[in-house]
């Protein structure tokens, strides 16, 4: 779906390729050692800098466009921008926190990942909603398909 030159479900589509892989990274924490944490930091590093980018494209471009085609809509907006600051948050906690994380403290590792698991989770949540916004006001209340 683009709202003039932004690609907002391409960016979703990056976004939960990026969300599986850490959650597959996650299940081999399992394995124990480093391997996993090397495979997961960067993910985390790139997912945490593109949702920062991302989140000011929807909110510049894609809900000014639906808050301003479809004012009936501007509760949802809100809500997913208050999300946007919550979610930010979390994923930069993490960023900074897989840093310096060792692999032989198994109480911080497991920390680590609840908190990983929690942010995931609540970044999927926001997604689906955000698709479901796109499919209500572009599909259902504007009868666009493009």
């Amino acid at each position: 779906m683009t709202s003039g030159a932004y690609d907002v479900l391409s960016e979703h589509q990056i976004i939960r390729r990026q969300v599986d892989a850490l959650q597959l990274g996650l299940e081999k924490r399992a394995d124990g050692g480093r391997a996993w944490l090397d495979e997961v930091a960067p993910i985390v590093s790139d997912l945490t800098k593109g949702l920062l980018s991302h989140f000011k494209g929807e909110e510049t471009i894609f809900f000014i466009d639906v808050k301003t085609r479809l004012p009936r809509h501007l509760a949802t907006v809100e809500r997913l921008i208050e999300q946007h600051r919550g979610l930010a948050r979390d994923f930069e906690t993490v960023a900074s926190e897989v840093v310096g994380l060792d692999p032989s403290k198994s109480d911080a590792v497991e920390q680590f990942a609840a908190l990983l698991t929690k942010a995931l989770k609540q970044l999927r949540v926001h997604e689906e909603q955000e698709n479901e916004l796109m499919l209500s006001a572009y599909w259902q209340d504007l009868g666009e398909s493009d």
